[in-house]
């Protein structure tokens, strides 16, 4: 056989006829027509305001000829050709679309139920936030980007930052990003960004210890309080202890307790615990104030804060 068993095509061979007087040969052709099957995924995603194209596949003998049909709901600017889909859909035209793939030989039709889905990519857009002197926390004023659709305007979704609210960054340019997740990711792309924040270290004495707060609940409720203290001063801060986290009235359980040095523009960070229901209940306001000591100098801040 010139081919291997098994396979649509064709196969040559010979056929022997023997007896006393001889063998006679004859050569011998056999033609195997094979079921054909659509080999290509069932499904596809098309990006609103680009090109795109998918092309069905399938296998048989004779060689299939394939396509699609019955796009529904009808949508614009989606053409069926004579092997798949192609179309530059608007972002009017986000969402999902089901239709029917066929390949077709002397066999018979086969056909395969397709899902498209038609999505958008969200623009986001973060301006470079203004310069920052260091000790100073994120916030709003920086992280701030938002996510449009040309068309749509605004779209609702979930912004997480690589350097979240309340993070202290080191002196100089810090990049950071933020990931967008859309409400809807059935019609939208995750979306991300980039931008620099410029942090700088302006010291106006040999020591200076700035404070600011995070505050969070654990697995088990206990408020935690993460406090960075960084050094905004020309010199090293030494034996830097923290005597005193309050919420109200109630002291947290502070560890570590204290670092040996803080190096200047450096930080170290603190965590004080507050067991649940030692604290006001999430979302009541509330102070806190934290107290300690450096070789040479004191710490002393307070702030009003909203429970978590």
């Amino acid at each position: 056989m010139a081919r291997q068993a098994g396979t649509g095509g064709v196969y040559t061979g010979s056929v022997l006829a023997s007896n006393a007087d001889g063998t006679t040969p004859q050569s011998f052709t056999l033609k195997v027509e094979a079921l054909h099957i659509i080999t290509s995924v069932n499904n596809a995603t098309f990006t609103a305001g680009t090109s795109n194209s998918f092309t069905v596949t399938a296998t048989g003998n004779p060689l299939p000829l394939v396509g699609a049909s019955g796009v529904s709901p009808a949508a614009p600017r989606l053409g069926i050709t004579s092997n798949g889909l192609v179309g530059v859909p608007p972002v009017t035209a986000v969402g999902k679309y089901t239709l029917t793939v066929t390949a077709v030989n002397g066999l018979g039709t086969v056909t395969q139920p397709f899902t498209l889905d038609v999505k958008a990519n969200p623009a986001i857009t973060w301006n470079t936030p203004a310069l920052i002197l260091f000790g100073s926390a994120l916030g709003a004023g920086q992280l701030n980007a938002t996510a449009t659709i040309l068309g749509v305007g605004t779209i609702p979704g979930k912004f997480v930052y690589s350097a979240p609210v309340g993070t202290v960054l080191p002196p100089g340019q810090n990049l950071i990003s933020v990931t967008f997740t859309p409400t809807d990711v059935t019609k939208y792309f995750i979306g991300t960004q980039e931008v620099f924040v410029t942090v700088n270290l302006t010291p106006t004495q040999p020591v200076q210890l700035i404070t600011t707060q995070v505050l969070s609940r654990d697995a088990n409720n206990n408020v935690v309080a993460t406090i960075t203290v960084a050094n905004a001063g020309s010199s090293t801060a030494q034996n830097v202890t923290l005597s005193s986290v309050k919420i109200g009235t109630v002291a947290g359980a502070i560890t570590p307790p204290s670092v040996a040095s803080i190096p200047s523009g450096a930080t170290a960070v603190f965590t004080a615990t507050f067991p649940a229901g030692s604290v006001p209940a999430s979302g009541a306001p509330g102070s806190i104030s934290i107290a300690g000591t450096y070789t040479g100098g004191t710490i002393n801040s307070s702030g009003r804060i909203v429970l978590p």
